[in-house]
């Protein structure tokens, strides 16, 4: 194996195992050096393909002509939006506002702040290559095994940290910084934001489950016998099985501590995407089907009877109706300045300049997100472009629903990459964890190994 392939092989492990740090790489001195390793793979990915040395045979981009189309649709369009020769109905009212302050009009562009959309393009490449780089690396099955791993792995050790920090500080800091409104005790391990954090350790608790479930399926079907079943059940879980289901039980756990709803209710239907799916396409007996998920569900139930003293406080009555007006305040303002600019938006990754333009003058809180992806990717591009990014990221979800549906063996990558996109998609409906680089790079590998295992390993290039 060329030595090129294998620094972009470990590479990518290390950047999804580290992406987390620090603070989520929600710091431009953070994701900016995250963006600049991932180039630096790509290349040495791309050296070793025209060396003819990568490894497994490479899938044919033709097979993923939509989304590379859509990447490229959405990212001319946020060039554009920097850019001064587009029609000037496009641009900003800002513009002339400004110029009619200071007397001379700067050249007007759709974008209120070109720098800051560059910068989200930047990001989002970043997470376009290490999609990239996923595809390549786990076309080779032992090494999309190893990818769950190393992603399982991490997600234990921040939610370890996770709860070292929440019984030595109150999970009143991420690492060194101090969290605002940190006299809420949510833990949220190196993340800054407990909502967050929920969004990671649910994708590190479904990507256990999906490590967990399909050897202990296997065990079930080579029982003939219920007692054997629950003997090779019990093997299973004090055996190979244990680590799997020692990261679940760790990163569910820290993920109820954060005391989010929207998280837990995602992660919840990601994790019944799993398993649902696992004993569907496995075609097990009604019998297994009902011990698997009643052997889930006391986990579940054990997990909230432990550590689920503050979902339940954030379930009160009274704090429910405050946190629900505040939340429909800030969405019907954000939904004003989607108004404003439904077709071009105000420019990608813009919108901690737009939201001030329309808060109410009695609102306490600047809001720097919209907190709703998919409601601040139409504010800043526009609604036709945010449809279009939208499908960017269906399109290898979908292609995982078939696949995970067709392939005769390790069909649980798909599968876990079809759930990691229902709870990454759920969440975003009220929260902007994808927005986190240290989560949308993690996610970006997930999607990429299930895509990659999606297709017969016998396929090539040609």
């Amino acid at each position: 194996m060329h030595r090129l392939e294998t620094v972009s092989r470990y590479g990518f492990w290390a950047v999804l195992a580290l992406a987390p740090l620090p603070l989520g790489s929600n710091r431009d001195w953070a994701w900016s050096p995250l963006a600049v390793v991932v180039g630096l793979l790509l290349v040495a990915r791309a050296a070793a393909a025209w060396r003819g040395d990568d490894g497994a045979p490479a899938l044919d981009p033709r097979r993923l002509w939509l989304p590379i189309a859509c990447l490229l649709v959405v990212s001319a369009w946020a060039l554009a939006q920097t850019v001064a020769w587009t029609p000037s109905g496009w641009h900003s009212g800002l513009y002339g506002a400004a110029g009619e302050a200071l007397g001379a009009a700067p050249a007007g562009r759709v974008s209120i702040d070109p720098e800051l959309t560059q910068a989200a393009l930047m990001r989002l490449l970043t997470y376009a290559g290490m999609f990239w780089l996923a595809l390549g690396v786990c076309r080779d099955p032992a090494d999309a095994r190893r990818t769950l791993r190393v992603a399982v792995a991490a997600a234990a050790g921040y939610a370890l940290y996770g709860l070292l920090n929440e019984f030595a500080t109150g999970s009143r800091f991420a690492l060194w910084y101090e969290r605002p409104f940190a006299h809420v005790r949510r833990l949220s391990a190196v993340f800054i934001n407990a909502d967050n954090y929920a969004t990671y350790a649910g994708l590190g608790f479904t990507a256990a489950l999906a490590g967990f479930l399909p050897r202990l399926l296997g065990r079930l079907d080579e029982a003939s016998s219920r007692r054997l079943a629950v003997r090779a059940a019990l093997d299973h879980a004090i055996g190979a099985g244990a680590p799997w289901l020692f990261a679940a039980t760790l990163t569910f756990g820290t993920l109820l501590m954060t005391g989010s709803r929207a998280g837990l209710a995602a992660t919840v239907v990601a994790a019944f995407v799993v398993v649902a799916g696992a004993l569907a396409i496995r075609r097990q007996s009604r019998t297994t089907a009902v011990a698997v998920s009643v052997a889930v569900l006391a986990t579940v139930a054990l997990c909230l009877a432990l550590v689920g003293d503050r979902l339940f406080a954030a379930l009160d009555a009274a704090y429910l109706e405050t946190a629900f007006e505040a939340r429909a305040r800030l969405y019907r303002e954000a939904s004003a300045a989607l108004a404003a600019a439904p077709w071009t938006g105000w420019g990608f990754g813009t919108y901690i300049h737009v939201f001030p333009l329309f808060q109410g003058v009695d609102q306490p809180i600047p809001f720097e997100k919209a907190h709703s992806v998919h409601l601040e990717n139409a504010i800043d591009l526009g609604v036709p472009m945010a449809v279009v990014l939208t499908l960017m990221v269906a399109a290898p979800v979908l292609r995982c629903v078939h696949g995970a549906w067709t392939r005769r063996r390790d069909q649980h990558f798909a599968l876990l990459a079809v759930a990691a996109g229902v709870l990454t998609g759920l969440h975003a409906v009220v929260d902007f964890g994808l927005q986190i680089p240290g989560i949308a790079v993690v996610f970006a590998a997930l999607l990429g190994m299930g895509v990659a295992q999606s297709w017969s390993s016998r396929l090539t290039e040609a």
